[in-house]
């Protein structure tokens, strides 16, 4: 299993995304005051209860990622290799990631392995 946070650190990436949904969407609906928590699935839950069916959060925070990833990310060619080769190898190759789904699409096709990856595994959130 591949582990996110280890493989592609895109923690600050999530928080300025958060940050900008809040200033954007935070217009349309009052963002609440106190802190997110640390944890980013209960952070992504968290959003989820603020938003309801009221704004589309998780849309807003994928075009962030869209067009600031490459600032934050870049592709390892040895990683890609290694994953290339063991997926060629019939190895199963599980992406594990914190969340939102939205955004590990976004971060897997920057990476350029989304066609190599079996299954995605995003951790339960708080709301789940």
């Amino acid at each position: 299993m591949l582990w996110e946070p280890k493989l592609a650190p895109t923690g600050a990436l999530f928080d300025e995304a958060v940050e900008h949904v809040a200033r954007k969407l935070g217009r349309a609906k009052p963002f609440p005051s106190a802190p997110l928590p640390d944890d980013r699935s209960a952070a992504v839950a968290a959003l989820d209860d603020w938003a309801g069916s009221d704004v589309d959060w998780r849309g807003e925070l994928r075009r962030y990622y869209e067009e600031h990833i490459p600032v934050h990310v870049r592709p390892a060619a040895a990683v890609n290799a290694t994953l290339r080769r063991l997926h060629t190898a019939g190895v199963r190759l599980v992406w594990a990631t914190p969340g939102p789904a939205e955004a590990t699409d976004v971060l897997l096709h920057h990476l350029g392995v989304a066609r190599l990856i079996d299954e995605v595994v995003v951790a339960p959130s708080a709301a789940d």
